[in-house]
């Protein structure tokens, strides 16, 4: 008898339809023949019981061809101090007024070669699901010892955060898998992250499947070599010149402008020598553009539009673009940077040629360039140069000398001054020399000083919070002493408050860098 038998008699009832045993084999017939049957109720319910217990001990568990995730391995970096701990909880517990530091403090615990309390872990994971700022700053520290072999193992049971899947091996080990089974912004980051490792492997990877992307991802995966860029590069990327996507091709041409000794920069080199004519007369030299009015093709294939992006003349497009894509050392050649400077200042071409030498010399990363056109643009109130965005590449030595240099006196200088110095530090992040975080506490003290800087306070407080992230954090006891945050009685209230609130963040870096440098010891 089965379940479907005994429920059909049950429902009709047994003085209707006298239940009957099937005259079968088998251990659970030879069970049910010890019923007394002739009292059909009776063995109605023993039948039921016993097939209900013949099922519970007789089936098999359901088995399941998924393979176990395979466990974690045990941790070797040692834990943070709890310290630390609790200061990594009070960021992530704060991230409005915190969040600026979450990458310090990761950067410094790699330093340290420590890595996280385990429950941080998830949280920490998530923020770099909801805020691509974070994911960037925790991608950063993905392989070494920050996430340990417990954060990496969560990682990949999470398809949200599987972008800091990546154990302490070579990322190249998961490569092939990813490529045919990840999404396109996880390939992205862990590609960025093998380009990290190994350059050269990283890119022979990506020629051996370039043809097989689509347009979108082969534009974001040239866009990595940008990380380790070297004449190694080149062969590659002057055939991706010729790809069949406008995007692809503008990328391609734009990292190869960044190689001074590709064929691009070779190109780029007799287009200037043709329609650009030096002549001294004298110590003067002077400068001469005659442009085609038609662009030839092989400028598009160089990453010279037909049609400009931007306002302005279209042949004036063209001059800057040719600029930008020519090697200084040429230029060098020619005459002296500052001479060459003067000359473009003498021609109606002026804004396209200093703006396509400024391009150059941050994509050639030329120190000299960028300094002399700093100093250019101090020479000429007229030029069209942001100095905040050359100061921004140059090395931090010499943005601090150039901030130094720069810096307004007190009462000598517009508010419009102060707010361009104040606009050029925030374009140079941190870490700030001691000799320039010194010269910013003396000038954060002046309106303290002089109760009428209504106006200065008012254009120096957006920019706290930045310099607070880049101060030096060991000025932190400085600050203290200098600005007496916690006497208000000169009616300044709110320039008050948000001092307090520098001296905080500054003092809690100092906190988190002398935690890591004590356990070090």
């Amino acid at each position: 008898m089965d379940w479907k038998t005994l429920t059909a008699t049950a429902l009709v009832g047994t003085d209707r339809q006298t239940p009957q045993l099937a005259s079968t084999e088998g251990a659970l017939d030879a069970v049910l023949t010890q019923l007394d049957w002739q009292m059909p109720e009776s063995a109605l319910l023993g039948t039921a019981a016993t097939l209900g217990l013949y099922q519970q001990v007789g089936t098999l568990p359901q088995t399941d061809e998924i393979p176990f995730e395979t466990s974690c391995r045990l941790e070797e970096a040692p834990l943070c101090s709890g310290v630390a701990a609790r200061q990594l909880t009070q960021i992530l517990g704060d991230l409005t007024e915190l969040g600026g530091v979450l990458s310090e403090f990761l950067s410094l615990t790699a330093a340290a070669g420590q890595r996280l309390p385990e429950v941080v872990l998830p949280k920490l994971l998530q923020l770099g699901v909801t805020h691509r700022d974070y994911r960037e700053a925790i991608a950063a520290i993905v392989g070494t010892s920050v996430l340990g072999e417990r954060g990496h193992w969560l990682a990949a049971q999470n398809p949200d955060w599987s972008y800091a899947a990546v154990g302490l091996t070579n990322v190249s080990s998961s490569i092939e898998e990813l490529w045919e089974t990840g999404d396109r912004a996880l390939r992205s980051d862990r590609f960025h992250q093998w380009r990290c490792q190994d350059p050269h492997a990283a890119r022979t990877f990506l020629v051996d499947h370039w043809q097989a992307e689509l347009a979108r991802d082969r534009e974001k995966l040239l866009a990595t070599l940008q990380t380790h860029l070297s004449d190694d590069d080149e062969p590659f990327l002057e055939t991706a010149l010729d790809d069949r996507s406008k995007t692809v091709r503008q990328v391609a041409a734009d990292l190869l402008a960044q190689l001074p000794q590709s064929l691009l920069g070779q190109r780029m080199v007799e287009r200037a020598q043709a329609y650009i004519n030096l002549k001294f007369t004298g110590s003067q030299l002077i400068l001469t553009v005659n442009l085609p009015t038609k662009l030839d093709p092989s400028w598009q294939r160089d990453g010279i539009a037909i049609k400009s992006p931007y306002k302005g003349g279209l042949r004036a497009y063209w001059l800057r673009e040719l600029m930008s894509r020519t090697p200084l050392s040429w230029w060098a050649e020619q005459a002296p940077i500052e001479t060459l400077l003067e000359a473009a200042s003498q021609t109606d071409w002026q804004a396209a040629l200093l703006k396509g030498w400024a391009t150059a010399a941050s994509w050639q990363r030329q120190t000299d360039w960028l300094e002399a056109l700093v100093h250019h643009t101090d020479h000429d109130g007229d030029s069209p140069l942001e100095r905040s965005r050359l100061l921004a590449d140059l090395p931090k030595d010499i943005q601090a000398s150039l901030l130094m240099k720069r810096r307004p006196t007190y009462g000598a200088c517009s508010e419009q001054a102060w707010k361009d110095w104040l606009l050029e530090l925030d374009q140079c992040p941190g870490p700030w020399s001691h000799e320039l975080g010194q010269a910013i506490i003396d000038h954060l003290q002046y309106p303290i000083r002089f109760n009428h800087a209504y106006a200065y306070r008012y254009a120096v407080q957006p920019y706290l919070k930045s310099i607070a992230m880049a101060l030096p954090p060991d000025l932190a006891e400085m600050i203290r002493e200098r600005l007496q945050v916690g006497d208000d009685s000169n009616g300044q209230p709110d320039w008050t408050d948000a001092l307090a609130k520098i001296q905080t963040l500054l003092a809690f870096r100092q906190a988190i860098h002398q935690e890591f440098e004590l356990a070090q010891k």
